[in-house]
């Protein structure tokens, strides 16, 4: 380990998984998981992957009329930007989204931001017209 920043990102997890698990009744979580039905686990998985990719294929049709890219940048992209959410306050995912799109596809990062604000504006154009068919004066 050359990189100092390895090892203290590694001593970090330990020390923070540990604060994560250290009251946890071990025997209590195996009876729960014994119980648990694989395919319950299955079903939900398989959905939050079909959104997960379903919302870098959107991302990636919005920026198709400037530039065909391959979808793969965009969901890994998504992918970052999802994880980022949960461990950063205000939605900052959204930035660091566009960011890890700037880096895959070596695009200038104000290119990927105002694609990424493209896309939320759309997305939440969708849901006011989806929300005021069915509930008139939303």
């Amino acid at each position: 380990m050359r990189d100092p920043k390895v090892l203290v990102g590694i001593l970090l997890s330990v020390l923070f998984g540990y604060f994560a698990v250290r009251g946890v009744d071990w025997a209590a979580t195996l009876i729960v998981l014994e119980r648990t039905s694989v395919l319950a686990l299955m079903v939900p998985t398989a959905w939050f992957s079909l959104f997960f990719i379903l919302r870098a294929y959107r991302w990636q049709r919005f920026v198709q009329p400037l530039e065909i890219l391959p979808i793969r940048p965009f969901f890994s992209a998504t992918m970052i930007g999802f994880m980022a959410n949960d461990v950063l306050p205000l939605r900052a995912g959204e930035l660091v989204r566009a960011y890890a799109l700037s880096h895959y596809d070596f695009r200038p990062l104000n290119d990927c931001l105002s694609h990424n604000r493209l896309r939320a504006g759309m997305g939440r154009y969708y849901y006011r017209a989806a929300v005021s068919i069915g509930a008139p004066g939303f």
